[in-house]
């Protein structure tokens, strides 16, 4: 069912300073108001969190891709870059070095030098405990986590003031003491990660660098029967997995100004990926007199299994991300950032409180289960449609699963200034 004007309208009618919104009384996480820029009492709430907040020790369950760690990086950087609190920054730097120390090439044992296809240098990290069969998995996630790491460098590489200043967590692994060093480390070792890991086993350069998942006996063997898929066109939101890593390298070798080779390749790669991720989406006639809005499917060859919400917010966040870069408008513009908004907002909300499963506006179990909250990836699409945003918001707040949760806060926060932004410009 789409969001009616029912569902919709009292929720833009309340006033931000009745709204009062907060995340919880039981943690420093605080959303205020509906509008406007992010308030004194916002940040503050964020380096409260911050300050609590401790990194995985190892990537199990993919803690510092989509998980745990991984969200904090992201949630950090979308701080930042709305408010320019170094505060945010620093502490991002520290998470980052922390991930990147536990990639296994780097660390010591038992958390690194496992037996890691292809062997025990691979620059990646490990998604499976020691002690599983299938402990020698790594998979596009390792991509992922290096692109969250690489936003960092991004970041610190778009502050030239910074380069000589002295980083505040006294470089406990030795990556790098000023700014600059700091950044320039990470993009050299996160080069080795896409260069001698994702480049060779997953881009298929035969098939205009399409990612595919590698037919490598070694992959094979590090896999359950019933995940191989060896050879297989990897879905959607792994593919964005990938481009996060090669969108933010090429980022950090032009503002580096080196490398141009490797620049155009990344992002060359990105595009290809989002070009052919775009040509595989449905585009239905929107009732709500909004355009169109886009359902896909969860890989490309996959097509009778309707994208799952939990995994459509990490394909709209990969996709969010290249858009705000810039750098890939031949392929990726706001019409088609509108479309997939206009499904989150016209078809994804079932009723009141309740949001599908699935994005043509199904639910089953599982990662398409029907849930009473809003997907926190998904908030990200709110810029484009703006006048929901009170609504989405208020749900996400109301809900338990998202009480806390630094990457429903963060996509928030972020969205209310970017809405407050674009009105202004």
């Amino acid at each position: 069912m789409a969001l009616t004007a029912k569902c919709l309208v009292p929720a833009l009618l309340i006033s931000c300073s009745a709204l009062s919104l907060r995340a919880s009384a039981a943690t420093p996480l605080v959303f205020e108001t509906l509008s406007g820029p992010i308030t004194p009492g916002e940040i503050a709430g964020f380096e409260s969190w911050m300050e609590k907040f401790e990194p995985d020790a190892t990537n199990e369950n993919d803690a510092w891709a989509f998980g745990h760690s991984g969200q904090a990086l992201e949630a950090l950087g979308y701080l930042y870059e709305a408010t320019h609190e170094q505060r945010f920054l620093d502490r991002m730097i520290a998470i980052a070095s922390t991930g990147l120390a536990e990639r296994n090439d780097l660390a010591p044992a038992p958390v690194g030098h496992r037996p890691l296809w292809p062997g025990v240098d691979t620059p990646a990290w490990g998604n499976q405990p020691a002690e599983q069969s299938n402990s020698s998995h790594a998979g596009p996630e390792s991509a992922d986590v290096a692109g969250r790491i690489a936003r960092a460098a991004v970041l610190i590489l778009k502050a030239p003031a910074l380069s000589e200043q002295i980083v505040p967590d006294t470089d406990p692994f030795h990556f790098g003491k000023t700014y600059g060093e700091r950044a320039r480390t990470f993009v050299r070792l996160l080069d080795m990660t896409a260069e001698q890991f994702v480049v060779p086993y997953f881009v298929k350069t035969s098939d205009h660098n399409r990612f595919f998942y590698p037919r490598d006996h070694r992959y094979t063997d590090s896999l359950s029967g019933a995940q191989n898929n060896a050879g297989s066109p990897i879905p959607w939101n792994q593919q964005l997995m990938i481009d996060n890593l090669f969108q933010r390298l090429a980022e950090c070798h032009e503002l580096l100004g080196d490398k141009p080779d490797r620049v155009a390749f990344y992002d060359a790669c990105v595009a290809t990926s989002l070009a052919w991720f775009l040509g595989s989406t449905n585009s239905h006639s929107d009732s709500r007199a909004h355009g169109v809005y886009y359902t896909w499917s969860y890989a490309i060859d996959d097509a009778k299994h309707v994208e799952d919400g939990a995994h459509a917010g990490l394909d709209l966040e990969g996709l969010y991300r290249a858009y705000l870069s810039n750098r890939y408008q031949s392929v990726l513009g706001r019409s088609q950032m509108q479309a997939f908004a206009n499904d989150v907002v016209d078809v994804m909300p079932e009723s009141q409180g309740h949001w599908a499963g699935t994005v043509d506006g199904g639910g089953k179990g599982g990662h398409a289960a029907v849930t009473d909250y809003p997907r926190p990836n998904i908030i990200l699409m709110l810029e484009f449609r703006p006048e929901a945003f009170p609504y989405f918001a208020k749900a996400a707040l109301s809900a338990k699963r998202t009480v806390g949760d630094p990457t429903a806060i963060s996509h928030l926060l972020w969205a209310k200034y970017r809405i407050s932004e674009n009105k202004g410009s």
